[in-house]
């Protein structure tokens, strides 16, 4: 009996040991899979970070200051700015308010105080013969959406040897119409050109918008014959117009007219 007994507390005791190695096997499995948890999470992490630093490098090493480039010549063709065939006739159009365009422009060559005008926050209609170019800001009638025509749009303009610079704060509708005409293989093939069609578009929106003042103006001429209290406002408003175009257009008729008498004596 006793053999037995000692027999059965052997086994007992071995179950014992038994139960305590695979409960034993069973926390170290669970501690292996919650290490490896962890592990996979910070890995996760380090991945998306290091994809998020790339992002950001990347979008550093991106210029977003222009808005487009084109060659001129024959074949016009749509063209990273920095791409762009040394000696051939090219345009580039930036966005002054887009980061890195200071860099950018500099990096095309153009000195810091042609720089410095194209960007300048406050410009008035000027022709500036710097350096080997030309530096010429104007106005253009403001067509973007609910905004006041007579709150006129800087265009700031850089023409050096076979290339044409133009800087908007703003969209501007002659610039993109005469984007459209060159992009449809109509438009001009030089930089003069280039020039010319701006300038043409330009004269054009604004001599529109003031011949819709002076019919506005007959009609009310006509109506001050029945009643004057009734369009004092709109009267006010129209000297208030013709003001705020007079007040750009002046100088930028001069600035033209410089421009014509450098051209007749180059």
């Amino acid at each position: 009996r006793g053999g037995r007994g000692g027999e059965g507390g052997g086994g007992d005791g071995g179950d014992d040991g038994d139960d305590e190695y695979f409960r034993g096997k069973l926390m170290a499995s669970r501690v292996w899979n919650g290490c490896l948890f962890v592990l996979v999470q910070i890995g996760e992490l380090i991945a998306s970070l290091f994809a998020l630093l790339l992002f950001v490098f990347l979008r550093s090493c991106m210029s977003e200051s222009v808005v487009f480039a084109r060659t001129l010549s024959e074949g016009s063709k749509h063209t990273h700015f920095k791409d762009l065939p040394v000696g051939e006739p090219a345009w580039i159009h930036f966005d002054a308010l887009q980061i890195g365009v200071e860099a950018d422009l500099l990096g095309l060559g153009v000195t810091a105080p042609v720089v410095e005008r194209l960007l300048a926050s406050e410009t008035r209609p000027r022709l500036s013969q710097m350096d080997d170019g030309l530096l010429l800001i104007l106005r253009g009638i403001n067509l973007n959406l609910d905004q006041d025509p007579v709150d006129m749009i800087s265009l700031r303009i850089w023409v050096q040897g076979q290339l044409i610079i133009t800087v908007r704060r703003q969209p501007l509708a002659s610039i993109q119409e005469v984007r459209r005409q060159v992009e449809a293989g109509d438009g001009p093939k030089t930089v003069q050109g280039i020039l010319i069609h701006i300038l043409a578009a330009l004269a054009d929106r604004v001599s529109r918008y003031i011949d819709g003042l002076t019919e506005r103006v007959d009609a009310l001429e006509d109506a001050l014959e029945t009643s004057v209290d009734l369009f004092a406002l709109e009267i006010s408003d129209l000297r208030r117009q013709i003001a705020s175009l007079r007040r750009f257009i002046a100088p930028q008729r001069d600035a033209l007219f410089e421009l014509s008498r450098v051209r007749r004596n180059c």
